[in-house]
C-alpha cells in the first residue's frame, strides 16, 4: 500500500529538495526550514533516498519510516494501555488496541511520507512519563545530581528535532504537573518539587531554544487561518459551537473504521464519553485515571486556546492525529465505568473488524494513486516537441519525481500552475501535455489556451477521483489522473 496510495504536495514535494537535483547533505539541511517536518526526519530522508532510483522506489523509501513508526506506535500504545487497564480490564485493552490497528487515519498516515506517525510513539509516552511523575518525590527527581535532570529535560525538548507537535506535549505535561502539585500536595511538600522540576525545565528550554533557532522561527503557518471549516468563526457563540461540531470531528476522525459518511461509531464513543463522565461522580476515581484526565484537560485547553485565536486548526485531518492516543484513553477510562465482562469487548472487537473488512476496498479507492509513471514516461518518448507540465502542485512533484529515473527530461517537465501564463506566452512552445489528478481542464483553462493560440485539445486520460471522503480531501484533491494533448 505505501507505494500505491496517492500523493500530496506534503508527502512527496519536501523530498525534491534531496533527490532534484541530488544536493549534499548540509544545503538539504539549510532548505529544510520550508517544511513542517523537522529537521532530524530530513536526516533520515537523506540517507535513506540514496536507495530510491525510480518514481516507485521514491515513494516506497520515503515512506517506509512512516510505517515502521506506527508498527512501534502500536507497542508503545499497549504498553501504556496495559498499564493503565490491564490488570483489571484485559477486554478493553483489546478493545481499543482494535481500534489502534484498524483505525483508517492511523492507517492512512502509516502510508504517508509526513511523519506525523512518530506521535503514535510520543504521545503515549508522554502521556506516560507525566502521568507516572506525580508523585510526591518521583524517580526522575530523586537523584542529587542536577546535571542529570538538565540532561532529561533537554531529551523530552529534543524530541521536537523529529516532530515539532511534541511542543503541545511538553505545555501539556507541565500545566498538568504543576496544578497537580498545587491541589495534592501541602506547601511545605511544593517548595522541593519545583524546585527539583525546574531543572528539567531548563533542560527542555535550552533544547527548544536550539531547534527554534535552527529551524522552528522561519516556520510559516500563516495559510492554517484559510482553511475550510478549520478554524473557530469570530464571535463567542459560533465559536462555542464550533468547538463542540470540532471536537466531534476530532473523535470521528481519530477512531472511525468505516467510510467517512458514517457517523455512527463516533456517535457511539460521544455517548460512551458522556456516560462516563456522569459515573465519575457515582464510583471512586483511581490517582491513575486522575493524573491522565489532568494531563487531557491541559492538551485541550492549549488546542482549544489556539483554536479560538487562528494558530492551529480543529480540522479532521492529519493535523488532529496526535489525538487518537488521548481519545482511545478517554474511551478506555468511561467503558471502565461499566461493569462489563471481558467477552463483551471481545465480541465488539471481532464486530468492529469485521466491518472494517466489508469496507476496506472503500479506502483503498479513495486514497488510490492514479498516477502512472510508465505512461508519462512512454508519452514523453513518443513525443520528443511536447513540454510536459503539470497542472496542480500535487501532481507537479508526481511528474518531477520521474526525473529522477529520466534526468534528460528535466528541461522537458514545468513546476506547474506558477509557469502557466510563461508558458502560454512563450511562442517556442507549440505542443503541452498537462498532467492532474486534483481536477481536469476548468473552463478559465481552456479560455487562456485558446487566447494564446492553442485549439487542438485531445484527452489522453480522464480518470477522476474516487469518493469525497475527507480523508481524500485530506490530499487537497482527488486521486484521479487527467493528461491533455494541448497543440497551437
Amino acid at each position: 500500500m505505501i507505494t500505491h496510495a496517492m500523493t500530496h504536495c506534503d508527502d512527496i514535494g519536501p523530498y525534491a529538495e534531496i533527490l532534484i537535483p541530488r544536493k549534499n547533505f548540509f544545503t538539504v539541511m539549510s532548505n529544510v526550514r520550508s517544511y513542517t517536518q523537522a529537521p532530524l526526519h530530513f536526516v533520515l530522508m537523506f540517507f535513506i533516498l540514496k536507495l530510491a532510483h525510480d518514481y516507485d522506489s521514491i515513494l516506497f523509501w520515503i515512506r517506509l519510516p512512516s510505517l515502521v513508526y506506527w508498527l512501534i506506535g502500536l507497542f508503545c500504545y499497549f504498553y501504556v494501555f496495559q498499564e493503565h487497564f490491564g490488570k483489571k480490564h484485559r477486554g478493553i485493552v483489546v478493545f481499543l488496541m482494535t481500534l489502534s490497528l484498524i483505525s483508517w487515519r492511523g492507517l492512512v498516515e502509516s502510508w504517508q511520507s509526513y511523519n506525523y506517525p512518530t506521535l503514535s510513539i510520543f504521545v503515549p509516552l508522554f502521556f506516560h512519563f507525566f502521568t507516572s511523575t506525580y508523585q510526591l518525590q518521583p524517580d526522575w527527581l530523586k537523584s542529587p545530581h542536577h546535571w542529570k535532570k538538565l540532561g532529561l529535560g533537554f531529551l523530552l525538548g529534543a524530541t521536537l528535532w523529529m516532530n515539532y507537535a511534541t511542543a503541545f506535549l511538553l505545555g501539556a505535561g507541565a500545566m498538568a504537573l504543576t496544578l497537580w502539585i498545587f491541589l495534592y500536595r501541602t506547601k511545605a511538600e511544593r517548595k522541593p518539587l519545583f524546585k527539583e522540576a525546574f531543572f528539567v525545565a531548563l533542560g527542555c528550554y535550552v533544547s527548544f531554544e536550539m531547534i527554534w533557532k535552527f529551524s522552528l522561527k522561519y516556520q510559516n503557518f500563516r495559510g492554517i487561518p484559510g482553511w475550510p471549516g478549520a478554524i473557530a468563526p469570530d464571535g463567542f457563540l459560533p465559536k462555542i459551537g464550533f468547538w463542540f461540531q470540532g471536537w466531534f470531528y476530532i473523535i470521528k476522525n481519530v477512531t472511525t473504521f468505516l467510510p467517512w459518511e458514517a457517523d455512527g461509531p463516533a456517535v457511539i464513543f460521544c455517548v460512551v464519553i458522556a456516560v462516563g463522565f456522569i459515573l465519575q461522580y457515582f464510583k471512586p476515581m483511581t490517582e491513575l485515571s486522575k493524573k491522565f484526565y489532568f494531563m487531557l484537560a491541559s492538551f485541550v485547553v492549549i488546542w482549544t486556546y489556539l483554536c479560538f485565536f487562528k494558530h492551529f486548526p480543529m480540522a479532521p485531518t492529519r493535523h488532529t492525529y496526535i489525538f487518537q492516543f488521548p481519545v482511545l484513553m478517554l474511551i478506555g477510562y468511561s467503558l471502565s465505568r461499566f461493569s462489563l465482562s471481558s467477552k463483551v469487548y471481545y465480541v465488539a472487537s471481532a464486530l468492529c473488524v469485521a466491518l472494517f473488512a466489508l469496507n476496506f476496498h472503500t479506502l483503498c479507492e479513495n486514497i488510490e494513486n492514479k498516477i502512472d509513471p510508465k505512461y508519462l514516461l512512454r508519452l514523453a518518448d513518443e513525443n520528443p516537441d511536447a513540454t510536459m507540465m503539470g497542472i496542480n502542485d500535487t501532481v507537479t512533484w508526481d511528474t518531477v519525481l520521474l526525473t529522477v529515473e529520466r534526468p534528460d527530461l528535466k528541461n522537458r517537465l514545468l513546476l506547474g500552475e506558477s509557469y502557466w501564463r510563461e508558458v502560454l506566452n512563450n511562442p517556442s512552445i507549440n505542443h503541452l501535455i498537462l498532467i492532474s489528478h486534483r481536477r481536469g481542464l476548468d473552463k478559465a483553462n481552456y479560455d487562456d489556451l485558446e487566447k494564446s493560440g492553442y485549439h487542438k485539445f485531445v484527452a489522453l486520460k480522464d480518470i477522476p477521483p474516487v469518493g469525497a471522503t475527507e480523508l481524500s480531501s485530506t490530499f487537497n484533491g482527488g486521486n484521479g489522473f487527467y493528461v491533455y494533448d494541448v497543440q497551437r
